[in-house]
């Protein structure tokens, strides 16, 4: 179970350091499982050229062809550019984003009106709220990793920085610190209903599984196949909605940086959010919005299956434990009787 509900048994609250690692776990985990998918999807997002075959100029125009192009240029552990970076962003994210919605799912549960508590409507609009909120905490805080994870996913060879901490100091000499919060605006406009949306859909998922499939699937391995599968269909339908927002997020963040994208066909640059939106589509049409849509559909589905699935098993652990040396100090205290 993710976030407060006032069902929940008292012993099952956990404390907020202990929120705090599932959140880390779960981060972590997802983010080196996933990372390939969104080196794929990056890629697609910053490329001006069309995504096809018949286009002789793209340099990448299928899943496939674009890992294997990867590879054979860069090395396999190309698929995993940026990863540092990207597991500050995960882990940070994660922290802040479960430890923050459990506290605030936890206060608007005490602001609303009792007779609302047992209502799936209430329960998912909670949930969106609270989602919302947490998201957008959480992504302000980490869009520094973001950035610089986006940068070095986009250079190609050779290569302009060698690490993140190199990154980190040219892009602070050469832009700024302002440079660290580029794409801020399309991050924070997609982030807020994007994050809403997941939890919103993972507490929607829950509830028609609990209502129609619990019955079908083994006692075994039920909270294991409902967190992977609801967190999946969350995923996938939140980042269907809006994943033009993360294109032009994508794009954003690597102005200034056209030096290193030479290789990949031709650049671009742009003066704010809506110049980004007019240049995109007067120049690719609407598909650009939604160029490297499959590889970040995919990674959508996995990052969230394996995001709720590691917080819920580390959560139930810690609960595991605290059973055990509830248990353990009760059977003290009979034997000292």
């Amino acid at each position: 179970m993710v976030g407060f509900w006032p069902q929940s048994k008292e012993n099952e609250r956990l404390t907020n350091v202990e929120y705090s690692i599932a959140g880390c776990v779960s981060g972590i985990f997802a983010r080196a499982l996933c990372q390939p998918f969104d080196v794929l999807k990056i890629r697609f997002q910053l490329q001006l050229e069309p995504i096809r075959k018949q286009h002789a100029h793209g340099k990448y125009f299928g899943i496939f062809q674009a890992a294997n192009t990867i590879i054979k240029e860069e090395g396999w552990k190309s698929l995993w550019k940026g990863h540092m970076p990207a597991q500050g962003l995960s882990l940070t994210y994660g922290l802040i984003q479960f430890l923050s919605y459990e506290l605030l799912t936890e206060k608007a549960f005490h602001i609303i009106p009792e007779e609302w508590n047992d209502s799936v409507q209430s329960r998912i609009f909670v949930s969106f709220f609270c989602g919302a909120l947490s998201g957008t905490l959480a992504n302000t805080v980490a869009l520094p990793f973001d950035v610089i994870r986006t940068r070095l996913v986009a250079q190609g060879e050779p290569k302009i920085f060698r690490n993140s901490r190199h990154a980190a100091k040219m892009m602070f000499r050469n832009e700024g610190f302002a440079s660290f919060y580029r794409g801020l605006t399309p991050a924070l406009l997609q982030i807020a209903p994007y994050s809403g949306l997941v939890f919103s859909f993972y507490e929607l998922s829950q509830t028609f599984w609990n209502k129609f499939i619990f019955d079908h699937v083994s006692n075994s391995t039920n909270d294991v196949t409902k967190a992977i599968v609801c967190g999946g269909t969350a995923g996938v339908a939140a980042k269907s909605l809006l994943y033009p927002l993360d294109v032009l997020k994508k794009r954003l963040q690597v102005v200034g940086f056209e030096q290193a994208r030479t290789s990949f066909g031709r650049t671009f640059h742009y003066s704010g959010f809506l110049h980004c939106i007019i240049s995109t589509v007067v120049q690719e049409g609407y598909a650009g919005l939604y160029k490297g849509f499959l590889p970040s559909i995919l990674k959508a589905a996995a990052a969230n299956a394996c995001g709720f699935f590691f917080y819920e098993q580390t959560c139930n652990l810690f609960r595991s434990l605290r059973k055990s040396n509830d248990n353990s100090t009760v059977k003290r205290e009979d034997e000292n009787n």
